[in-house]
C-alpha cells in the first residue's frame, strides 16, 4: 500500500477522515453507558426482587426511591469502571486511525501535524 499514488482528493478525504476518527476518540467517555446495562448487573448481584413486609419489590427501584443520591453514586462508580478501550467500536477507530497515519505519514507536514 505504501507505493500507491495518491491524488490531493483521496488526500483530502483521508486527511478529513483522519480527523474525524482523533476527534471521536478524544471524546469518546462515558456517555454511552446504558443505564440499564447498570441495573441488569445491579440486579444479578443483589437479586431483582426484594421481599419488604410481603411484598415483593424491584431492588434497584428501592435504592433509585429510598436513595437516589446512592443510586446516582454506584451508577457513576459503575461507568467509570468500564473501559471504552475495550469496546470494538473503540479498537476499530485506533486501528483506522493508525492505519491513516501510516498512508499519510509523508504528507502529514504538510498539514500541520
Amino acid at each position: 500500500m505504501a507505493d500507491r499514488k495518491y491524488n490531493q482528493e483521496e488526500l483530502d478525504a483521508m486527511i478529513d477522515r483522519l480527523n474525524e476518527v482523533i476527534d471521536l476518540l478524544e471524546n469518546a467517555d462515558r456517555e454511552g453507558v446504558n443505564p440499564d446495562d447498570y441495573e441488569t448487573e445491579f440486579d444479578e448481584n443483589y437479586g431483582e426482587i426484594v421481599n419488604v413486609c410481603g411484598y415483593g419489590m424491584n431492588s434497584i427501584d428501592i435504592l433509585k426511591t429510598m436513595d437516589p443520591i446512592a443510586y446516582r453514586a454506584a451508577l457513576l462508580d459503575y461507568c467509570d469502571g468500564i473501559s471504552i478501550q475495550d469496546e470494538d467500536w473503540y479498537i476499530e477507530l485506533t486501528l483506522e486511525k493508525e492505519e491513516l497515519e501510516e498512508i499519510l505519514k509523508p504528507f502529514l507536514y504538510l498539514y500541520g501535524y
